[in-house]
């Protein structure tokens, strides 16, 4: 099938024919640096690590460091591991740069924990406290610099994306990509001719499948969504196989959600697609490692905050009649309830009209309870479910009995959540603003079936830095 004038003038358009609008060096220097993936930002760090080492070495008063080239190559190495452990963030993934400051700040403090140790343990004694310093300063302006840049280069590195599928789901699709700041929608392919020649919310429509190739071809497509909520016909996804050998990688909606926005669709997923996720169990390694922390870190928290304890009972017992504590029953791992504990932050008759959903600015807080809201200090006595075995530090938080039964009437897969500990924070909590009504709950479980599918000791170690971050903050 030929294409037309229109289509071809559209390519013309869309193509190497348009002059971007940032000057050629911000666009090479982004486009040297980004990466989906984020291994040449890992590589970058740890160049800038070693490079950072080297330079504290050679630039201090104290003269050349014996083996100086060596350690520092090691210290790169080891800072670079704690950017990928922490999860500095990817320009491409849209971040705030209030979240690209402390994060990295946090990967420079974790690396030079790391390096002081290795050190320690070598029994190499002759860095001095400045070179710690000039490492740590340097190696933090060198990861976080370039960073900032690329963010603040409109449009110049962002992965071009073609959609195959016009109709509904495409253009629903097409309305969350325009708010990701990595991401170029350069047009839609469909095999309805009806569609050719419509414009789609200002995103031409440039052929079927049979011209995908030339398409790909002319405006340098690095990805194609498959924007169909149904699977695709054998000969039809035959012939995207063909797209493989161009270089171009082809992906469905809920794997592109997956690796763009961290997050599961589910509007856009099933039940068979969920059971391509990985088996949960608590004999695997990784969750008894799990749980073995949880229990270290519950111990070491209860004792490090008992004074934090009597300060704010006392202030409870002073400013609010009534109990200090607060117990409420929650659903936990396997849809078992359990009562959770906290300091009470709201009024004695909060729920003398039945249970009600909590929000940013409830009413029935007293200004003492916002204060420890807002601190999360009304979460410490959760440090004893913890040690219980009920939670654990990291997971989705876990909801009251009374509102699951409305919540599963109207949002699929939300009995997912039951298949790991709940937490004291979780991804979704670290991700996405406070929730309130049904629409939120949505949300977070696409971000908690996220954490699900994806639950590591490095994504549980991002969350409770986030959570750091949050507090540094004061956002709840």
């Amino acid at each position: 099938m030929i294409m037309s004038f229109s289509n071809t003038m559209q390519l013309w358009n869309l193509g190497f024919g348009r002059q971007e609008t940032v000057g050629r060096w911000s666009q090479a220097f982004a486009r040297l640096l980004w990466s989906s993936s984020g291994r040449r930002w890992i590589l970058w760090d740890i160049y800038i690590g070693g490079l950072a080492a080297w330079s504290a070495f050679n630039l201090t008063p104290y003269g050349q460091q014996p083996h100086g080239l060596l350690i520092g190559m090691v210290f790169g190495i080891l800072m670079g591991l704690a950017g990928w452990l922490c999860g500095i963030p990817q320009p491409e993934t849209n971040p705030s740069r209030y979240e690209l400051v402390t994060v990295t700040f946090l990967g420079i403090v974790l690396g030079l924990v790391l390096c002081l140790v290795l050190s320690m343990g070598l029994a190499y004694a002759r860095i001095g406290r400045w070179i710690w310093a000039w490492f740590g300063l340097l190696a933090y302006i060198g990861i976080l610099t370039p960073r900032l840049i690329v963010s603040g280069v409109e449009g110049s590195a962002r992965r071009r994306v073609l959609l195959y599928g016009a109709g509904h789901t495409g253009r629903q699709l097409l309305k969350e990509l325009q708010q990701h700041a990595g991401i170029r929608v350069v047009g839609f392919i469909d095999d309805n001719p009806a569609f050719w020649t419509q414009s789609i919310e200002g995103h031409p429509c440039l052929g079927g499948v049979l011209q995908a190739p030339a398409v790909c071809k002319q405006l340098d497509v690095e990805l194609l969504c498959v924007a169909m909520i149904r699977p695709l016909p054998e000969p039809r996804a035959r012939r995207l196989l063909v797209m493989r050998h161009v270089g171009v990688e082809i992906m469905d909606i809920p794997d592109l959600y997956e690796r763009f926005f961290t997050r599961v669709p589910i509007d856009f997923i099933s039940a068979r697609w969920l059971l391509n996720g990985g088996t949960l169990t608590a004999q695997t390694m990784g969750m008894i490692f799990k749980r073995l922390s949880d229990v270290a870190l519950s111990v070491a928290g209860l004792i490090v905050s008992l004074p934090l304890w009597l300060l704010v009972a006392g202030a409870i017992a002073i400013a609010m009649p009534g109990p200090v504590f607060f117990r409420q029953w929650r659903m936990g791992y396997a849809n078992r309830p359990f009562r959770i504990i906290k300091f009470r932050t709201m009024r004695m008759d909060a729920e003398a009209d039945g249970a009600q959903w909590a929000d940013a600015h409830d009413e029935r807080v007293t200004p003492l309870g916002r204060f420890l809201r807002l601190t999360r200090l009304d979460e410490l006595p959760q440090l004893w479910n913890v040690l219980k075995g009920d939670m654990s530090l990291v997971g989705p938080r876990p909801e009251r009995p009374e509102f699951i039964a409305d919540i599963e009437k109207v949002i699929p897969f939300y009995d997912q959540r039951y298949l790991v500990m709940p937490g004291l924070s979780g991804w979704a909590q670290v991700r996405y603003h406070y929730g309130a009504n049904l629409e939120d709950v949505k949300c977070k479980l696409e971000y908690d079936l996220y954490y699900i599918r994806n639950m590591s000791f490095r994504l549980d170690l991002q969350i409770m830095l986030r959570t750091l971050v949050m507090l540094m903050k004061g956002s709840r």
